[in-house]
């Protein structure tokens, strides 16, 4: 009898093991891919410290002798960001990442249905903007938190997360680029066109700062949905689909706001 009960815990306790691990990979599943049930998105909040964070330590107060002295720097200060904030497990495949998407050299992984999706966001924007809109930016924030835990029905559900994390850049992108816009065009040697502070009553000038606004939110919610797409698809679980969606979404941003 003593036998037998001792031989029957081993046999139960790897019932219960086996048990416990489908449950936790199903867990793990849903985690990674289930929409629903998809907890607050903070990607757009850590693409503002980001933005934030590179323009103090690569911009303000800075001098370069060429561009090339200051991508470098920004390309420098923009993975450090990355990496003193995420526990990056893919880290070349995260830096490639930033850098491709920094530089504008990255290729599409977006499929049909999402960039329909990411394109009715881009037409919202056109229509929330208008020549004389000093809200803008706060408009387009208010609409993403509305609209972020509806992912459209015909998406899947890599696409619907993809495009959560999207709107979410989109919305926090509109606030920090109506702030700090001109901030940024200060340090880059275009100085005070676009800065807030010194907006005036020469007409079309709000519909001149959004055009340039527009262009870089617009790299931002794309490069985002991009990256995590490419993180969910490399099979990442949660923390690596936000660090990838972070990679792509800053990049996109800085590089387009430099440029544009």
């Amino acid at each position: 009898m003593t036998n037998k009960a001792f031989k029957s815990i081993p046999f139960a306790m790897l019932l219960l093991a086996i048990t416990f691990s489908c449950s936790e990979k199903e867990e793990t599943i849903d985690d990674q891919t289930d929409s629903k049930n998809n907890p607050v998105i903070t990607t757009g909040k850590l693409h503002n410290e980001g933005l934030a964070y590179v323009y103090e330590k690569s911009l303000l107060n800075q001098h370069y002798n060429s561009d090339s002295d200051m991508n470098e720097q920004v390309i420098q200060d923009g993975l450090m960001f990355l990496h003193s904030n995420n526990e990056i497990i893919n880290s070349n495949v995260i830096d490639e990442m930033f850098v491709s998407h920094y530089n504008g050299t990255e290729e599409t992984v977006l499929s049909e249905p999402l960039q329909i999706e990411l394109q009715k966001l881009i037409d919202y924007i056109d229509q929330a903007i208008t020549e004389t809109d000093e809200n803008g930016g706060q408009e387009i924030f208010e609409y993403s938190q509305s609209i972020i835990n509806t992912p459209p029905d015909q998406l899947n559900e890599i696409e619907r997360i993809a495009w959560q994390h999207a709107v979410d850049v989109m919305g926090y992108s509109a606030q920090y680029w109506y702030e700090h816009f001109g901030d940024w065009k200060d340090e880059t040697n275009l100085k005070g066109e676009f800065s807030i502070a010194l907006k005036g009553p020469r007409k079309g000038w709000w519909k001149k700062f959004w055009k340039k606004v527009k262009k870089v939110v617009v790299s931002d919610l794309s490069g985002t949905a991009q990256g995590a797409v490419e993180g969910l698809i490399r099979g990442g679980n949660r923390q690596e689909v936000l660090t990838s969606a972070l990679a792509t979404g800053v990049g996109s941003s800085i590089g387009a706001a430099i440029k544009n």
